[in-house]
């Protein structure tokens, strides 16, 4: 009897030292929670910043709108009614329903050409790199002036695919296609991009550090990350490792409008 009393009391003491323990461990794995929310401090914690607001002469001066789909995907409508589609590949069939008067692909990866989505209208055109244009190449189409610029890296062979300036209606527009940074980026500044649509998935293409780096030579007026994720359609953390004044934050199915800068 008395050698099971003692049993029962080693293995009560044994037990209370080992819940112990257990709470001592679980208190050091987490961090100090000052706010007393129970979260902790991590990037995926930060919320995007507010998109930019414009005055009501910006809005007067503005000549469309960008709409994000995901991905590398973009539409673009412009106030006269003219719809282009730059990298179709991203969203619903329904993002597609407008017909398209120019539909614009930056190479024949299966994530950046997937016509079939898009109804062109009467008198629409295709263009894709590097089939119907190559970098250095310039065309017009529908009122607009489309330059077909360098893409690359070592996942993207040079002369497979473009990056493209468009001139709509005076606002200047760069979608990046997949690259890194190269070169010829430099010569870009030239153009005075209102808004440069940055890749930035840091594993095909170059990441947000590398993006800023581009951002900083070629200086545009506003930086919209895209291509976040490696096969992902968007990836907020790196979406929040940009840290730019003239960031734009665009998460799929959020749209902006396109307001041509102050030429000089």
């Amino acid at each position: 009897m008395r050698k099971q009393q003692r049993f029962a009391r080693t293995c009560t003491v044994m037990f209370c030292m080992g819940l112990l323990l257990l709470s001592l461990l679980s208190g050091c794995g987490s961090r100090p929670d000052p706010a007393g929310t129970g979260a902790s401090s991590s990037i995926a914690e930060m919320s995007l910043p507010a998109l930019p607001t414009f005055s009501e002469e910006e809005k007067a001066r503005s000549v469309g709108t960008l709409t994000m789909l995901g991905r590398a995907s973009v539409k673009i409508a412009m106030n006269d009614g003219r719809t282009i589609y730059i990298d179709p590949y991203a969203g619903a069939k329904a993002d597609y329903a407008d017909p398209a008067d120019l539909v614009l692909v930056t190479h024949q990866d299966y994530d950046h050409n997937k016509v079939s989505l898009v109804t062109l209208r009467d008198g629409g055109e295709i263009i894709q790199c590097p089939k119907d244009i190559q970098a250095g190449m310039s065309k017009e189409s529908h009122g607009m002036s489309i330059q077909a610029v360098e893409a690359y890296n070592d996942n993207h062979k040079q002369g497979e695919g473009c990056g493209y300036v468009m001139n709509l209606d005076g606002f200047i527009l760069y979608h990046t296609g997949d690259t890194s940074m190269t070169d010829e980026m430099a010569d870009l500044k030239a153009f005075s991009i209102d808004y440069a649509l940055l890749c930035a998935d840091g594993y095909y293409n170059m990441g947000p550090d590398e993006a800023m780096k581009v951002a900083a030579t070629i200086e545009p007026r506003y930086v919209l990350p895209m291509h976040t994720h490696k096969s992902k359609d968007f990836d907020e953390t790196n979406l929040l490792a940009f840290t730019l004044d003239n960031l734009m934050a665009l998460k799929p199915g959020d749209q902006v409008l396109l307001v041509p800068g102050e030429k000089e």
